[in-house]
């Protein structure tokens, strides 16, 4: 063999073994990119467990999200701690037994309900019956709606402006422009969670809820504020998303939460049948949706991929499902605070 050849076979030997150690760091590196995940990621709501078996996924494959995300830790607030600024906004001076707070620049009451506490206030008697329809402006109204939220949530939020509604007031009462000849005189802003354009959600029910209502001129006349986890702390540190397939895997290896799907009463005019979610077969995963997830238990929300199809039950029954799985690689923490690796 000529010296030619020689290191012709070197430099071919030397970029193989650049390859197989670059390969054999990148999965060394990926398997140590695991996010310990507790129980109560795993407890759906109702604390009904179901087993998966045979799921396949269907649908179109996502080319758009991010490649690789992070934690995000929360701080799930009581209601004082957002009512103290509400208070000192409207300059609170009285309150009755019913929950209704008086104050010099707004009113508000309080709403509880399980999870959700809501304040519903309007700053001074929601009264745009009168105002230049012309001044409404969409833009704008979102920069108004934007900095009056400023006063009641940190930096740290995330909060952004995910969809709006036209609406005609008349008096303090706003109905949907129904009719296109009624010029619109409000703007509903709603808003919602989302990092990297990945929104956050929550699993209680009613999740959060925000909404502004911006009158013509840039009023703020109605606002709706959920007080549930309204600071949100970014890791440093992100993980590569899982691809569909592996996702679909975790789920056959019960790996995955069922979060709702048909109940009884979908079979209602068939009242022999019995749905039963103990173990669903022939899944058929047809779409997916990429989000952070939470629940009560947890101080942090965990990139999730949250699949829409169907199932059969034991009985033959095929219902829709919503099963959420981790998008990122995990390891499940056992009682006793080892994890086993998934």
């Amino acid at each position: 063999m000529s010296d030619k050849s020689k290191k012709i076979v070197i430099v071919i030997l030397t970029i193989l073994i650049a390859i197989v150690l670059a390969l054999i760091f990148y999965r060394k590196h990926q398997s140590e990119q695991r996010v310990s995940l507790n129980q109560e990621y795993f407890t759906p709501i109702d604390d009904q467990n179901a087993t998966f078996m045979g799921a396949t996924y269907t649908g179109d494959l996502i080319t758009d999200w991010p490649k690789s995300l992070p934690l995000i830790n929360i701080r799930t607030v009581t209601y004082d701690d957002l009512a103290a600024k509400v208070n000192a906004y409207c300059q609170i001076y009285d309150a009755d037994e019913y929950g209704e707070y008086y104050g010099n620049l707004c009113d508000y009451s309080l709403y509880a309900d399980g999870h959700i506490q809501m304040i519903e206030f309007n700053t001074d008697q929601a009264d745009v019956s009168g105002e230049n329809s012309s001044a409404l402006s969409l833009e704008r109204a979102t920069r108004a709606a934007d900095a009056f939220l400023a006063n009641f949530y940190g930096d740290n939020s995330h909060l952004t402006m995910s969809s709006f509604t036209e609406l005609v007031c008349e008096g303090a009462s706003c109905y949907w422009l129904e009719d296109e000849s009624l010029p619109a005189n409000a703007v509903e802003l709603t808003y919602s969670r989302q990092y990297q354009n990945v929104p956050i959600s929550t699993r209680r029910a009613g999740g959060d809820y925000i909404s502004v209502l911006v009158g013509a001129n840039d009023r703020i006349i109605k606002v709706e504020l959920e007080t549930n986890t309204i600071d949100y702390q970014v890791e440093p540190e992100s993980y590569p998303l899982l691809s569909i397939s592996e996702a679909v895997e975790n789920i056959n290896n019960n790996q995955a939460v069922l979060y709702d799907y048909d109940d009884a009463d979908f079979y209602e005019d068939n009242p022999s049948q019995t749905v039963s979610i103990d173990s669903l077969y022939n899944l058929n995963l047809k779409s997916v949706f990429l989000d952070y997830q939470m629940n009560d238990q947890q101080t942090q929300t965990v990139p999730t991929y949250d699949f829409f199809g169907t199932a059969q039950d034991i009985n033959g029954n095929v219902m829709n499902v919503v099963i959420y799985t981790p998008a990122i690689q995990f390891e499940v923490a056992s009682d006793n605070g080892n994890a086993a690796s998934i």
